[in-house]
């Protein structure tokens, strides 16, 4: 580890060590006094490689999730972080590999395959499995039986396009309100900003002080449900919600006649930090009784199915641009479609740099070839 540029990380980002020890909170392990001796060469006198190799990541984990939360793009965050933790920090891979005009037109396709422009623009374009199918019923019962859902899952992973399905089908079967608060920081959003959201989302002038204007939302709501409408509150990057507003979410999902019926249901979307800093503190027992956690599942054994369905919608053959041995080679090494298309399109760069019309195995070999999958096929690469 590299002191002296962990000393200059919190200098950058004008933050204390009990400043950054506040932040580390949640996890536990790491105490102002460790952080002071992080700017110390040689660990200070109070830190063993024992130590190290169980506080280490949870040190690199802060501080990535420091740099993310003030919005610093992924190329600055593996730069800062390699000259902190040199060897020991794996880089994130969540920017997009993208293909040039002349390389999409040397392969012969429509588009870049795995670009964001062409994520899924419909329901006919998404992939789907039998896990995220499993995860789309549940939501759906739900939204139907105002219940409490957290759906999580990495950058990459596929979380915009499985909410942007679940929510065309839920608004084509009518009399469905979803409701998604959108601020420019999360982290700012609190009780009072979701009530006046809703009101105005349902047409309404909201009135100034808070208990009036949650009077003034339960009463329409209650109208709502009275004529047989369900309502669905959708609340993204709620790993970024401050405590206060995370303990009003149960107070949302209460909203009810005082009986057996609810008004609401609430479904979040955010990253697993969310279930180890909050929902496994005992602040927030009352909110981990209630909510059920679904976790995006990996695409790892279906990367072929992806590449080929993404490569087809760009005008492409799969076969024909891929070797079978490339594609297990992504497989093994990718987990989200994020992920996948990234290291499909290097393959593709490489590829192209060599004049070669298809992706070899050996354009993607990193020092040990890595173990080879067996690929679980979705039939026809279903949609």
């Amino acid at each position: 580890m590299n002191h002296d540029a962990f000393k200059q990380f919190l200098a950058d980002n004008a933050t204390s060590v009990r400043e950054f020890e506040h932040y580390c909170h949640p996890s536990g392990l790491i105490s102002t006094s460790t952080i002071h001796r992080l700017t110390k060469p040689n660990f200070g006198d109070g830190i063993s490689p024992t130590q190290w190799k169980k506080i280490g990541p949870h040190v690199i984990r802060y501080c990535q999730r420091f740099l993310e939360d003030r919005g610093k793009p992924v190329h600055e965050i593996n730069r800062v972080l390699e000259q902190i933790f040199e060897e020991a920090y794996e880089p994130m891979m969540t920017e997009r590999s993208k293909l040039d005009p002349e390389m999409i037109e040397f392969f012969n396709l429509d588009r870049d395959p795995f670009a964001a422009a062409t994520d899924p623009r419909n329901a006919a374009e998404v992939l789907t499995t039998k896990e995220l199918d499993r995860i789309v019923r549940i939501v759906e019962m739900a939204v139907k039986h105002q219940d409490f859902i957290c759906v999580l899952g990495d950058i990459g992973c596929g979380k915009s396009t499985l909410k942007a399905r679940i929510a065309d089908r839920l608004r084509t079967e009518g009399k469905t309100h979803l409701i998604f608060p959108k601020f420019v920081e999360m982290g700012k959003l609190n009780a009072a900003g979701i009530v006046h959201f809703m009101l105005e989302y349902f047409g309404q002038k909201g009135r100034i002080r808070l208990p009036l204007a949650q009077v003034q939302l339960e009463r329409h709501l209650q109208n709502l449900t009275d004529n047989g409408q369900r309502i669905s509150l959708f609340i993204d990057e709620v790993h970024r919600l401050s405590n206060n507003t995370l303990t009003a979410l149960k107070n949302f999902l209460e909203m009810g006649t005082g009986g057996y019926e609810r008004f609401l249901s609430v479904i979040c979307f955010g990253q697993p930090r969310f279930k180890a800093e909050k929902l496994e503190n005992i602040e927030f027992r009352e909110i981990a009784e209630r909510v059920q956690v679904l976790n995006m599942p990996s695409m790892a054994k279906y990367a072929a199915d992806y590449i080929a369905h993404r490569v087809r919608l760009a005008g492409g053959d799969a076969d024909a641009l891929f070797e079978p041995a490339a594609v297990r080679i992504i497989a093994a090494q990718s987990g989200s479609p994020l992920a996948i298309g990234n290291l499909a399109n290097r393959g593709l760069i490489e590829a192209y740099k060599k004049g070669e019309p298809r992706v070899l195995a050996r354009f993607l070999e990193k020092d040990t070839e890595p173990e080879t999958r067996k690929l679980k096929s979705v039939a026809g690469g279903r949609s």
